[in-house]
C-alpha cells in the first residue's frame, strides 16, 4: 500500500444535478446552448476540495436521440456535462432513474460523451469487463474507492428494459421496476412497508431467485474494492421516494443491508430531491438525501416548495493512519438554486446570498431558512446556528438508531 502517513483528503459530494426542459429551453439561444451561468456563483465552493462527486440526473446522449422534450424524461447536450466539468467536478454517477431515459444506446453514448469531455463517472457501462473494473483514486496517497447503485430505471414509465445480455450495464440494488422482487418507490409508505416485509422475508424463494444476485454482486464489488487496497470506500446509493420527508422503508432496509455486509464507510443517499437527516449508523454516516444541486425552482408539489431549492454539498475529511475510523470529521455547505429573471436556475451557496441581500425581509427569511436546512441535515431541531460557510455534523454522538 503507497499511502502516504498522515496523509489527508476532503472529498465533496453534491446532490442531483438536473437539467429538465425549462431550464434546457432558459440556456438555448436558436441552436446555440450555453450552461455556464449555472455554476458561475460555485466558484469558491470547491476550492479546498480535493475531488468531487456528483449525482449526474441526465443523458447527454447526443441531439439525434432528441433533447428534453417530456417532463421526466431527459436528454441534454454535451455542453450541459462540460459545465459540470467546469464547476470542478471530478466524478458522476450515472446510476440513477434517468440513465435509460434513451434506451441502452443512449445509455452508452452518455458514458462516450463523459470520456470525451475528461469527467470520471460510475454506475453505468458500456460492457461487463468496464462493469468489473474497480473505480478507486488515489488522493493524496488516499486510495477511495468509489460504487454507484440505483433502486431503478423508470422502467414503469418508459418500459425501456435491459436485455437479457445487457445487465452488466446499470448497477440495481433490484431488478427493474414492474419485474418480479422490484418495489416501486412511488407507492405509498405503507404499501412499500408491507411489500419490504414479504418479500424479504427469510427464506422466502422471490427474494434468494430475484433480490439476493443483485445484493451478492454488490458485495463482490466491495470486496473487490477492498482486495485491490482501498483505504475508504463511499456507495453513492439513489434510492427513495421523491419529495419524502422521511426515508422510506425499502432504503431503510437496503442501508441496514449494506451496513450489515461490511466493507463501505460511507453512504450519499439520491434521488428524493430534498435534504434529509444524516444518521450514523455502526459508524458509518449514512445521508439519505442531499437535495438537488441544481434544479429549477417553482417545480415541486407546494409542499415541498420551501425545502426543493436547498441542497447540502457534504465534505468527508479522512486521514491517514488516524486511530479508529479514516474518517476525521463531516462537514457540510448549503447551497440554493435560484430563479433569475431570464428564466435560468443557477446554484448559489446559501451564505453568499445571505452576505449579498441587502432586503432585512429576505435576509430574514434565508437565515431561517439556513437553519432548519442545517437542523434538518443533523437530525435536530429547533437549535440555533450560527452563520458560517461550512458547519460540522458531529460523527461520534450517538446517533444510530441502534442506540436511540
Amino acid at each position: 500500500m503507497n499511502s502516504k502517513s498522515g496523509s489527508s483528503v476532503k472529498l465533496s459530494f453534491a446532490g442531483d444535478i438536473m437539467c429538465i426542459g425549462k431550464q434546457l429551453e432558459a440556456c438555448t439561444v436558436g441552436r446555440v446552448h450555453d450552461f455556464t451561468s449555472l455554476f458561475a456563483d460555485t466558484k469558491e465552493l470547491f476550492s479546498s476540495s480535493d475531488y468531487v462527486v456528483g449525482n449526474f440526473e441526465t443523458p447527454v446522449a447526443g441531439e439525434s436521440s432528441g433533447y428534453t422534450s417530456e417532463r421526466y424524461r431527459f436528454n441534454n447536450p454535451e455542453a450541459f456535462a462540460e459545465a459540470v466539468r467546469d464547476a470542478g467536478f471530478d466524478l458522476v454517477s450515472t446510476a440513477n432513474n434517468h440513465c435509460m431515459d434513451r434506451n441502452a444506446a443512449g445509455l452508452f453514448a452518455t458514458l462516450d460523451t463523459l470520456d470525451r469531455i475528461n469527467i470520471d463517472h460510475i454506475g453505468t457501462y458500456r460492457s461487463r469487463e468496464e462493469r468489473d473494473g474497480c473505480f478507486m483514486r488515489e488522493i493524496n496517497g488516499v486510495k477511495v474507492g468509489f460504487l454507484a447503485y440505483t433502486y431503478g430505471t423508470n422502467a414503469f414509465a418508459h418500459h425501456m428494459y435491459l436485455e437479457d445480455g445487457q445487465l452488466f450495464a446499470v448497477n440495481l440494488f433490484q431488478p427493474q421496476e414492474c419485474r418480479p422482487g422490484s418495489i416501486h418507490l412511488l407507492d405509498p409508505i405503507d404499501r412499500i412497508a408491507q411489500q419490504v416485509d414479504e418479500l424479504y422475508l427469510p427464506g422466502n424463494p422471490v427474494f434468494e431467485k430475484e433480490i439476493r444476485p443483485y445484493h451478492d454482486q454488490l458485495k463482490r464489488d466491495v470486496q473487490a474494492l477492498n482486495k485491490n487496497g482501498a483505504d475508504f470506500i463511499v456507495l453513492i446509493m439513489h434510492s427513495g421516494g421523491q419529495y419524502n420527508k422521511i426515508p422510506d422503508p425499502y432504503t431503510l432496509k437496503l442501508v441496514d443491508m449494506i451496513v450489515e455486509m461490511g466493507g463501505v464507510d460511507a453512504i450519499i443517499g439520491h434521488h428524493p430531491h430534498i435534504i434529509l437527516p444524516c444518521i450514523i449508523k455502526k459508524n458509518i454516516p449514512v445521508a439519505f438525501s442531499i437535495g438537488n444541486f441544481i434544479g429549477m425552482p417553482n417545480t415541486a408539489p407546494d409542499w415541498a416548495a420551501d425545502y426543493v431549492d436547498y441542497s447540502v454539498v457534504a465534505h468527508l475529511h479522512l486521514r491517514m493512519n488516524r486511530p479508529g475510523s479514516m474518517l476525521e470529521k463531516l462537514t457540510f455547505s448549503i447551497t440554493k438554486s435560484v430563479l433569475r429573471p431570464n428564466g435560468v436556475a443557477t446554484v448559489v451557496p446559501l451564505c453568499d446570498l445571505i452576505r449579498e441581500t441587502s432586503d432585512p425581509v429576505l435576509k430574514s427569511k434565508l437565515l431561517e431558512d439556513n437553519c432548519r436546512m442545517v437542523n434538518l441535515f443533523r437530525g435536530s431541531s429547533g437549535s440555533e446556528v450560527p452563520f458560517c460557510e461550512e458547519y460540522e455534523f458531529h460523527l461520534y454522538k450517538s446517533q444510530d438508531a441502534d442506540q436511540e
